[in-house]
């Protein structure tokens, strides 16, 4: 017996397995339809996923971009893990999807991670059924996977664990920073600094159009603004989306200059590791020493371009268009530009 269905991200509950059925359904998963024939058994064992073959008309949906599952962020600030603070950590669950797609059918050699070849460790998990990272496409690691990077002005570049530590110091000093996530560039300045939040403001030529913020977690967000349980679990759901709330009563420190004469704030989550490491610093090795450099509470983080351009993606792009308005950090390659989802974006 043959039995398909159809299944996409988008649906309201995901991981959810129709009435009456015994499985238990990937997190991301939404059982659409479900159909069935009878045929000839193969005598085999084993569960495989064959080899696509080309010039075959496409049947596949385009999966979309999924912020970073707690079990990856769980490895991320493991320091005993292989992937300890690698940016760019992803699983069948997680990470970019749409934004990498070069063609269809949604397999490796069709994304930007075609270039990056897999580690011994990160091959036998990709064949592995019973791994959480069994044929997830932007699987990598520190060994096989893009370095992040910083470029700034007159400096030689910087890479790894040296980058990100820079790019925190050079945010928290008030400078602004170009970061290369999931989709293309971002600009991103301190929220808390109105004089950064102006800079970015007139180089951006934004006029008086909010800003909007990014914050660690969901504690973060309360204190900024007013969520009540509804706005909370859409802000932290897989898709991270900007939610726009009202400013907190009791006041925050994001500026007002983000978004000027309104009572409300857009908010976002972290949408991938690099963006959650630019909150969490790298504790010195010493006991009690403390972090590297000042903490980050708040970021304004808004399209890479200036007004009515579109958002730059490649590297070479960005460096043109957006050296001006600081430093550029990050080395995941995108293919796609991702649809703005708010105003604010």
């Amino acid at each position: 017996m043959k039995v398909s269905s159809s299944v996409s991200n988008a649906g309201l509950l995901p991981g959810t397995p129709p009435k009456g059925c015994p499985l238990k359904l990937p997190p991301l998963s939404v059982v659409q339809s479900v159909s069935w024939e009878r045929l000839e058994p193969l005598l085999e064992n084993g569960f495989t996923i064959a080899t696509s073959v080309a010039g075959r008309p496409g049947r596949t949906l385009v999966p979309p971009d999924v912020a970073t599952c707690d079990a990856c962020l769980a490895q991320l600030r493991d320091p005993a893990d292989r992937r300890y603070r690698h940016p760019f950590i992803t699983c069948t669950n997680c990470g970019p999807r749409y934004t990498i797609i070069t063609g269809l059918p949604y397999d490796r050699p069709s994304t930007t991670m075609a270039s990056f070849p897999l580690c011994v460790a990160c091959a036998a998990e990709y064949d592995d059924p019973a791994d959480r990272r069994f044929h997830a496409q932007p699987v990598a690691c520190h060994d096989c996977g893009p370095t992040l990077a910083l470029v700034e002005p007159g400096a030689e570049p910087l890479q790894r664990g040296a980058a990100l530590a820079r790019a925190r110091e050079l945010l928290a000093g008030g400078r602004i920073v170009a970061v290369k996530g999931i989709g293309g560039y971002h600009l991103a300045c301190d929220a808390t600094n109105p004089v950064a939040v102006q800079r970015l403001r007139e180089r951006k030529q934004r006029g008086d159009k909010p800003f909007a913020v990014l914050l660690p977690d969901l504690d973060a967000a309360h204190a900024v603004v007013e969520l009540d349980p509804a706005a909370a679990a859409v802000l932290a759901s897989p898709a991270r989306p900007i939610v726009l709330a009202p400013r907190s009563a009791a006041g925050s420190p994001v500026v007002e200059a983000v978004a000027p004469r309104s009572g409300q704030l857009g908010v976002m989550l972290p949408p991938s590791a690099l963006h959650h490491l630019l909150f969490e610093p790298e504790p010195r090795p010493e006991p009690g020493s403390g972090p590297q450099c000042p903490l980050l509470t708040a970021l304004v983080l808004t399209s890479g371009n200036l007004a009515g351009e579109p958002i730059a993606t490649d590297d070479a792009d960005a460096l043109t268009r957006l050296a001006p308005n600081g430093q550029r950090a990050g080395d995941s390659p995108s293919r796609q530009r991702a649809s703005s989802r708010t105003p604010f974006s």
